[in-house]
């Protein structure tokens, strides 16, 4: 059955459908209102199509051809629907929601399937796609998510951070120079961790099997070292498990420095908490010292010197010829005029020194002032009292010989140091006292002389009463 609808022939020309009601006009402006008598646009176009339904409170448009069918319909709300299922939503509020009729927020995907969701394609290679996130009021830009066919870029374009969140909370922050912050907001350096609980701070763990060798994580450092900008590891520091046994957890930490070529391992810290250095193996002492050079195994340096700015200095060495009297093992020395000068020297037959090497006192008329004869000292020598005695914390039954300090000091007080072993006495108790040997020495030496001399005068008295 064909339906013929008549055409109105008036200022406003139309088509009439069977009941002669115009179904579409055509205005003097050439407007088409389809269910519209006057076809009218809200924001003043001219040559527009006008769909209108004054009977409902909808309208659509149907595109069809035999196998689907497309609806532009409009509730209130705009949509494009593939039958009866709603592709794309335009609500009041102007939200656009794809796969979804209650978009949250301006644009709001919602992916029914496994595909992508959404997806950025750019004109080239050079700029594959972009997104861009600026300020409505000011037109700033902000921040940007940019993939190149080299890289992805996720950057900031003003002056502002970039955090990152894991359930609602912040756990790391990259600020405006480029410092980095875990778990901490105000990173004061390139990288800086902050702990709250009692895990690692940084934990580098290997991934292979348990028994591969030298199993572990490395920290390395490095930098530049040629014209050409390459890059190489000065130093490393490598946490190695011991063994390859299943279920062992035992590890150490490997010190690793680089003169030329690969690097050397320096220094190693057993899993005992044994210190090897120059070696790898350690089971005689806290530390284990080798050095195969013709240099000392350990030096110390105390630069808290209140007479000079020239430090104390204690060297301790090895020599291969232990009954050697003239080779150092240990020595201790000052360098108050830019030249070492040893205070007390323990040389590799055991025989000490002080002040001077080969077992004597440097005596030198050129490092003294004031000097004069000393006063008469055989009172004093005769009125020490020597003693036997033993020591509190000796573990033998050696009886020893020697004077005590608070006698000694009731006869001749510059015999008896009082400032030294402060930190040995007990609390509240005046420091302990000992005596100054050297000084006890050469007084035994000048009452040896005042001795001589009254013999000298026994000898001549005797003589003149003798007649001779």
């Amino acid at each position: 059955m064909t339906t013929k609808i008549p055409v109105e022939l008036s200022s406003t020309p139309g088509i009439v459908d069977g009941s002669n009601a115009t179904a579409i006009t055509i205005d003097s402006s050439e407007n088409v209102g389809i269910g519209q008598t006057s076809p009218s646009s809200p924001n003043g176009a001219t040559d527009f199509l006008h769909i209108g339904n004054s009977s409902s409170t909808f309208t659509s448009l149907v595109l069809e051809d035999n196998n689907n069918t497309w609806e532009i319909f409009q509730n209130n709300q705009l949509s494009i629907r593939d039958g009866t299922d709603t592709r794309l939503l335009i609500d009041t509020s102007g939200n656009v929601g794809i796969g979804t009729t209650s978009p949250a927020g301006p644009l709001d995907v919602v992916s029914n399937s496994s595909a992508v969701g959404i997806e950025l394609r750019g004109r080239s290679a050079d700029n594959i796609g972009q997104l861009s996130f600026e300020s409505n009021d000011s037109g700033t830009t902000y921040s940007q998510l940019q993939s190149l066919s080299t890289e992805l870029k996720v950057k900031t374009v003003a002056n502002i951070p970039m955090s990152f969140h894991t359930n609602n909370t912040e756990r790391m922050r990259i600020d405006s120079s480029g410092d980095v912050g875990i778990k901490t907001t105000n990173p004061l350096t390139t990288l800086h961790v902050e702990i709250d609980d009692s895990n690692d701070q940084l934990f580098i763990a290997d991934s292979r099997a348990y028994n591969t060798s030298t199993l572990g994580g490395i920290l390395g450092f490095g930098g530049k070292y040629n014209s050409s900008s390459n890059i190489t590891t000065w130093a490393q520091i490598h946490g190695i498990k011991d063994n390859t046994t299943d279920g062992s957890f035992a590890g150490h930490l490997r010190f690793a420095t680089r003169t030329t070529g690969a690097l050397t391992e320096r220094m190693r810290i057993l899993s005992t908490g044994l210190i090897a250095i120059g070696t790898t193996v350690n089971t005689v002492a806290k530390m284990h010292i080798v050095e195969s050079e013709s240099r000392d195994c350990l030096r110390l340096t105390n630069t808290r010197n209140p007479a000079s700015s020239a430090p104390y200095v204690a060297t301790f060495g090895f020599n291969f010829q232990p009954n050697n009297g003239t080779s150092t093992f240990l020595a201790c020395q000052d360098d108050l005029d830019g030249s070492p000068t040893s205070r007390l020297t323990i040389l590799s037959n055991g025989g000490i020194s002080n002040f001077q090497s080969n077992n004597s006192n440097l005596s030198d008329a050129r490092l003294k002032t004031e000097i004069q004869d000393a006063p008469n000292a055989l009172d004093i020598i005769n009125n020490l009292k020597v003693r036997t005695f033993k020591y509190h914390d000796q573990t033998d039954e050696k009886i020893h010989t020697g004077l005590i300090a608070q006698e000694t000091e009731t006869v001749d007080l510059s015999l008896v140091n009082q400032d030294g072993w402060a930190d040995k006495a007990p609390e509240g108790e005046e420091p302990y006292k000992s005596i100054y040997n050297t000084d006890l020495m050469f007084k035994m030496l000048k009452a040896i002389q005042e001795q001589q001399e009254q013999i000298e005068q026994l000898k001549t008295e005797i003589q003149t009463l003798k007649g001779e």
